[in-house]
């Protein structure tokens, strides 16, 4: 298997069954979402934007006076079946984040779950340790969040999220794990990415050797009290690569062997991948062919600096 994307942005728009009721509250968001969306665009291309979306015609005139008023005037008039329809034309087209959240948290309606307590609980593995050890956690962060584009918290000076963690955890180092990740909207993001998030900090360039098989391990144990479970999807140089799936009962062998690991072999992996194992079998003994880099600093690197340590002050 080739390398792992951890694109912000794919797998979060895919088509699944609609749910027999959407909440209102969760239609008159994403109405607000797709009607933000369409207002990005240029005023001239408005109307053909909304045409193309089935939404009613207009001319120029009404788009340049508001963009976002012309789209939101045409999205109330449509039932949310074809809301939803619009918005995921619009997120397969073009990249809009918050958007694609709202489908994905439509589309969780059917499913199970990840509550609050687990995520909490997530969360805390985090305590005082970096969200990677082989590259920076500001890396991976942006692996999965738009933090360039997305607000900082309110009250904040920072423009950008990204300047209020580049603020709070290199220049000052004021915030937690548990403030990063809550900031990020852990505890309230769709399960897919949740998901997302911890099959990047269980990647193989993020953690290595037994402190990946342990980790995983932990993941696993707290994803299995709401129906999931963290299984091999495949390896890269020998290294394990994992997702969460649904189901944990239902998965060969799971992760059950995986939280006792001590050592990782990849030879083990592969064996596991061709059996239709989860990771369990990942770490049976053997010579950690991988090792740990040192513990770095959280952040430590600023790359506004061509690479100077800030981490100090």
């Amino acid at each position: 298997m080739g390398v792992i994307e951890r694109g912000v942005f794919s797998d979060m728009t895919s088509r699944q069954p609609m749910p027999l009721a959407i909440p209102p509250a969760m239609v008159k968001e994403l109405r607000h979402l797709l009607a933000s969306a369409i207002s990005d665009a240029k005023a001239y291309d408005v109307p053909g934007l909304c045409r193309r979306l089935n939404l009613a015609d207009g001319d120029e005139q009404e788009a340049f006076s508001s963009k976002y008023k012309y789209a939101q005037k045409r999205l109330v008039e449509v039932s949310a079946e074809q809301v939803v329809a619009s918005a995921r034309q619009l997120a397969a087209e073009e990249q809009h984040f918050e958007l694609s959240e709202q489908l994905a948290k439509i589309d969780e309606l059917n499913g199970p779950a990840v509550t609050i307590l687990t995520r909490r609980r997530l969360i805390a593995l985090f305590e005082g340790r970096p969200l990677a050890r082989e590259i920076d956690d500001i890396e991976l962060i942006r692996s999965l969040w738009p933090i360039g584009s997305m607000r900082a918290p309110h009250p904040s000076d920072e423009a950008t999220l990204e300047d209020y963690l580049h603020r709070h955890t290199i220049r000052n180092d004021d915030l937690t794990q548990r403030d990063v990740l809550e900031t990020l909207g852990l505890l309230s993001c769709s399960r897919a990415h949740l998901f997302k998030f911890l099959a990047a900090v269980t990647a193989p360039d993020a953690f290595s050797g037994n402190e990946q098989v342990e980790l995983a391990g932990k993941i696993d144990g707290l994803l299995r009290h709401d129906g999931y479970t963290l299984a091999l999807a495949g390896r890269i140089s020998g290294s394990p690569i994992l997702r969460c799936a649904a189901g944990a009962d239902r998965i060969a062998g799971g992760c059950e062997h995986l939280r006792n690991a001590r050592r990782f072999r990849p030879d083990a992996g592969a064996r596991a991948l061709d059996h239709g194992y989860g990771a369990a079998r990942l770490g049976t003994g053997g010579r950690d062919h991988i090792g740990t880099h040192p513990a770095r600093r959280r952040l430590q690197m600023d790359p506004r600096s061509g690479g100077r340590d800030l981490a100090g002050g």
